[in-house]
């Protein structure tokens, strides 16, 4: 089979930068509002009112089984009460940065199933930090974002190469124990990362995320961001020991130590919080 491309520099040279995906100014000012760490819950509908699809969604997630309200929800100052500043958040970032790609074209790709493991690695990502010894230089809520963006490169690929990305996920759905990005990489000649570095570029994205973006899976990545790049990581495997084995042992890295007496009760919590996430993702229309 030939590939696409025969390296990420190959895909970066080559690829119209004129079929990037775009970020509209009113999903950058989103995420910037969303960033503030004095955000407070009665702000919310403010700031969603100007992004009336999201809210939509937000609205419709207020009223869902999974939210179970008492009686209908019809006001955005209410929606957002019943959500919570953490899913109002979280999700509300994950439906702006997934709004420019269209995956409907491949049909072996669920976006519920890929926002659900994305906010668990997000919850992971924030669990897993005060685990870590000697105490890091890790914003908390910049590595939750960070865990958001982390895989953003998966959707341009299936945006643009449906055909090619949907031929990795049969065969990975045949053979669980293939790596997608191999696959990926088989057919097209480069992987999520090297698309979430081009997306990255694109979108002038803080250093923080674009490294995450592209480096999460390097265990030997030393550039200025690494504890928040590693700190994703260390949190892709741990959700990947839960998806597998119901469980996570100390995930390693080279470079950061984890507290093993803090880490046994993370895998009860995330346990409790994939069930939660699973039925949260599900009863929303990205």
């Amino acid at each position: 089979m030939t590939k696409r491309f025969n390296s990420a520099l190959e895909f970066e040279q080559i690829f119209p930068q004129s079929d990037v995906p775009i970020m509209s100014i009113g999903t950058s000012n989103l995420l910037q509002a969303f960033a503030r760490p004095d955000l407070e819950l009665d702000q919310l509908p403010t700031i969603l009112e100007r992004s009336p699809t999201i809210a939509a969604k937000l609205l419709a997630l207020s009223n869902s089984a999974w939210s179970a309200p008492a009686s209908p929800i019809t006001r955005l100052d209410s929606a957002c009460a019943r959500l919570g500043l953490n899913v109002v958040r979280s999700v509300g970032v994950a439906l702006a940065v997934s709004s420019p790609f269209n995956t409907s074209r491949c049909p072996n790709f669920h976006a519920g199933q890929f926002w659900a493991r994305t906010l668990l690695i997000a919850e992971a990502t924030t669990l897993l930090i005060p685990c870590i010894t000697p105490p890091p230089a890790i914003d908390i809520g910049t590595a939750r974002t960070a865990a958001l963006f982390h895989n953003l490169g998966l959707l341009f690929l299936v945006h643009h190469f449906h055909q090619e990305t949907n031929q990795a996920f049969l065969r990975k759905q045949a053979n669980g124990d293939l790596v997608l990005n191999e696959l990926l990489r088989e057919t097209l000649g480069i992987a999520a990362n090297d698309a979430a570095n081009l997306l990255a570029k694109k979108w002038h994205l803080p250093d923080v995320l674009a490294a995450t973006m592209k480096a999460y899976q390097d265990t030997q990545y030393q550039g200025d961001e690494w504890p928040t790049v590693a700190s994703v990581g260390l949190a892709v495997t741990a959700v990947s020991g839960i998806e597998t084995q119901g469980s996570i042992s100390s995930p390693q890295h080279p470079y950061l130590s984890l507290d093993s007496f803090k880490i046994e009760p993370i895998t009860s919590q995330l346990l409790r919080a994939q069930v939660a996430i699973n039925q949260l993702a599900q009863s929303i229309r990205w």
